[in-house]
């Protein structure tokens, strides 16, 4: 980001998280949302 940025550099993790809290999806057996380490994160079924 420019010099200019003052904000939270977790936003999208917070955000994943309540996405995950009102589809009820255990991020240990996660079957909605998916972490890809070192990418980020896989949405769908599977």
């Amino acid at each position: 980001m420019g010099g200019g940025w003052v904000g939270d550099e977790h936003l999208v993790d917070v955000h994943v998280a309540h996405l995950r809290r009102k589809l009820g999806d255990d991020p240990d057996t996660a079957r909605y949302v998916t972490t890809v380490r070192g990418v980020g994160y896989r949405m769908g079924k599977g």
